[in-house]
């Protein structure tokens, strides 16, 4: 039963590591495609720009790989964090940047000036969640659906919210998308594992904060995160 329970947890490790790797090779792999399509046209800021988009993309997947693995696969709920003053609005900026070639240019709809520009938070940890929730919003939504993203302050927690115009979620299952390989029943058809949102929350409650969501069927879904504006302890 022991070597049975922890074949078990290894696997979940992998597909958390290997699910969590994916936006990072999406990235990598549009941008070196738009390379090779523009190769006689492109500028060279444009190259530059594209090429540093690639670097950014493999640093932060050594840094997946480093912290993956400074957790056991029996401690696979104990990931640590490190959380220092960052600027939120700009990793924001940063993430939405990450998604541009998945969806139309104009599909994504920013709205971040009421979110505090300073929180303390683990960086790319964060980054990853925001672009776990964008990447969703994005897969779930048609291409000429909106996907809003809102950020504001609300007693002391920094709220980012991810709205879009997609299946939407039964109410009896919202509770259920947290767990680990769960997959709502309107997503059927739709590519995915059901770890990217048990990562979400994994990662939040670790900052001291939680995620949310509302949602209706046939009319989309809204995923909030709420990060204590205070350094967790």
């Amino acid at each position: 039963q022991k070597e049975m329970a922890f074949a078990e947890t290894q696997r979940e490790f992998v597909s958390m590591a290997s699910h969590e790797f994916k936006t990072p090779l999406a990235i990598i792999d549009s941008r070196a495609q738009r390379i090779l399509r523009k190769s006689n046209s492109i500028s060279e800021e444009k190259l530059v720009e594209k090429v540093e988009s690639i670097r950014g993309s493999v640093e932060r997947m050594r840094f997946l790989v480093s912290r993956f693995l400074e957790f056991t696969a029996d401690d696979i709920e104990e990931l640590s964090i490190v959380a220092r003053p960052a600027d939120l609005r700009a990793l924001v900026h940063s993430s939405v940047l990450g998604q541009i070639d998945s969806c139309h240019p104009d599909q994504i709809k920013l709205d971040l000036d009421q979110l505090p520009r300073e929180v303390p938070l683990d960086k790319e940890l964060i980054e990853q969640v925001i672009s776990n929730l964008l990447s969703n919003a994005i897969k779930y939504s048609t291409d000429d659906a909106p996907v809003k993203v809102r950020g504001f302050q609300s007693a002391d927690y920094a709220i980012l919210a991810v709205r879009d115009s997609g299946v939407g979620i039964p109410q009896d299952e919202l509770k259920k998308v947290f767990r680990k390989f769960y997959r709502a029943s309107t997503s059927s058809g739709i590519a995915g594992t059901g770890i990217g949102l048990h990562f979400c929350q994994l990662v939040l409650k670790k900052h001291g904060g939680f995620i949310e969501t509302k949602s209706e069927v046939g009319k989309g879904s809204e995923f909030s995160i709420h990060l204590p504006v205070a350094q967790p302890s």
